[in-house]
């Protein structure tokens, strides 16, 4: 009878043990589909096909160029004033954290 309860025992800790050294591997295969086609199937793609990939990275790149050449400027116009005006707004806003990070007395060694 405790030869029973002692082989259970051994079978559990094993158990746990195997499931705590491969704790990762195991959650890894649980994970959701997002991870083959956000992070395998890219990888895959490039290292098989790089010039397949770099031509298709090339056309999406192309593609608003040409429908810029095709629209009025006007449109144009208004496109790129909103492009640098949102640059333009991310860079004081840049600007504006970077002075508050730096006032006098916010360091320790100011005080």
């Amino acid at each position: 009878m405790n030869l029973l309860k002692i082989e259970k025992v051994c079978r559990s800790t094993f158990q746990t043990r195997i499931m705590h050294e491969f704790h990762s591997c195991l959650m890894l295969c649980h994970m959701p589909s997002g991870l083959i086609f956000g992070v395998v199937l890219p990888l895959a793609m490039v290292l098989r096909f790089p010039g397949l990939v770099l031509g298709a990275l090339r056309g999406l790149a192309f593609l608003p160029l040409l429908w810029f050449r095709f629209v009025p400027w006007e449109v144009q116009a208004a496109v790129y004033v909103r492009l640098w005006q949102r640059y333009v707004d991310q860079e004081r806003e840049k600007q504006r954290r970077g002075s508050q990070r730096r006032k006098r007395g916010s360091r320790p060694w100011d005080k």
